[in-house]
């Protein structure tokens, strides 16, 4: 072995564009956020962590401490589906578009070196997802100030944003139910709700990816909002509302009637207890 302890121990942050938070302090803010982890949780995210690491490292790709806790929140729902022997429902062809097929073969191969010694195959849906995290960070700019229209009934605002750049029929029942839906353009949009909702002082952010978790992770540790996630239905969303959470996080759901019955849950909320609208975290 000619690797000395040295060059193993002393990866400083100008040999890398991406350095990580050091994994056990990582993985224990995905404790926090996401619930305890076993033993076997921790042993799997830390070696799927560690290969996109690499991953990062090789393309150039900077990820900050908030996509850092994304991508693990995202791995560690990935981990477990593995071990589960679970998989998603197949996507929609013309979203792998989004990236360039070169870029999917990478991820391909990087998810490869975690699943292949486990006889588990990574159906395309996977690599995808994986792939738009790092798609999201490449393009990722620091929130610009933007002038907006100040509102005379200052409306109810709700920042919708999906990892596939979905969402309309959510913005269409929220809009029904009387409030003013902001829908984020664009694929990754889940990762930017908590900035958006910061912008537009929303009272309330939804947050839709495939482990139903990672924007509404990354607008707490952004902004300290209190979330619920992993949900897969619309009175899941009403009832994490009555709870007085203010983002919330779905597995890929765009339904019309998730968007009415959460507004209308906010909207009841709100006059309950007599504010006019929200964007505070906590």
């Amino acid at each position: 072995m000619s690797e000395s302890p040295t060059e193993t121990s002393t990866q400083s942050s100008t040999a890398s564009p991406a350095p990580p938070p050091t994994r056990p302090s990582l993985i224990g803010q995905v404790a926090d956020a996401a619930g305890p982890l076993g033993r076997e949780d921790r042993d799997d995210l830390a070696e799927l962590l560690a290969l996109v690491e690499r991953y990062a490292d090789d393309e150039g790709i900077a990820l900050d401490d908030t996509r850092w806790l994304a991508v693990a929140v995202h791995a560690l729902a990935f981990v477990r589906r593995v071990r589960e022997g679970e998989r998603l429902d197949e996507l929609a062809p013309e979203l792998y578009a989004e990236v360039p097929p070169e870029r999917l073969g990478r991820v391909r191969d990087l998810i490869g070196h975690y699943t292949a010694p486990r006889g588990w195959t990574a159906p395309d849906t996977e690599v995808l997802l994986l792939a738009l995290h790092f798609e999201t960070a490449r393009q990722e700019r620091p929130p610009q100030d933007q002038e907006h229209e100040e509102s005379e009934t200052m409306a109810v605002k709700i920042v919708i944003g999906h990892r596939l750049g979905k969402g309309q029929a959510v913005a269409d029942g929220i809009r029904a139910a009387g409030a003013e839906p902001v829908l984020i353009p664009g694929p990754g949009a889940d990762m930017k709700v908590g900035d958006v909702m910061a912008a537009e002082e929303a009272a309330l952010g939804i947050s839709f990816c495939g482990s139903g978790g990672a924007g509404a992770v990354t607008a707490k540790a952004k902004y300290g909002h209190e979330i619920e996630f992993g949900m897969r239905s619309a009175q899941a969303g009403v009832t994490a509302v009555e709870q007085g959470r203010t983002v919330l996080g779905f597995g890929f759901l765009d339904s019309e009637e998730l968007g009415f019955k959460v507004a209308e849950a906010l909207l009841k909320r709100l006059d309950a207890t007599g504010r006019a609208r929200g964007g505070e975290g906590s």
